[in-house]
């Protein structure tokens, strides 16, 4: 699971740029844990990153609708669908999931 330490901004630290599909499976993984309560905060997110929001719409990992709230698109959908079974095939692997004794 990812953590993220938040601290104002002074101008001091190092912004990078994040992609779409980065930032997306970002709101992915928040998705999967607080659910559709995180939807609202896109409102606040368009606020004050437009250009981050445009990015996911132009991506077609969300839309807005004629009220102005968020939906996750069938293929944002999809994208953390696979990006959560690649997290599980991957701790499988990790810990040889089901390779134990079973007498």
């Amino acid at each position: 699971m990812t953590s993220f330490e938040y601290s104002k901004w002074d101008g001091s630290q190092e912004f990078t740029p994040q992609s779409a599909d980065r930032i997306f499976d970002q709101i992915g993984e928040h998705l999967l844990d607080y659910g559709e309560h995180l939807l609202p905060n896109l409102e606040d997110w368009e606020e004050e990153h437009p250009e981050v929001i445009e990015m996911l719409i132009k991506r077609g990992l969300v839309e807005k609708d004629e009220e102005g709230r968020f939906h996750i698109t069938p293929r944002g959908v999809r994208r953390v669908e696979n990006k959560a079974l690649e997290e599980l095939f991957l701790l499988g692997e990790k810990g040889q999931l089901g390779k134990h004794d079973t007498a």
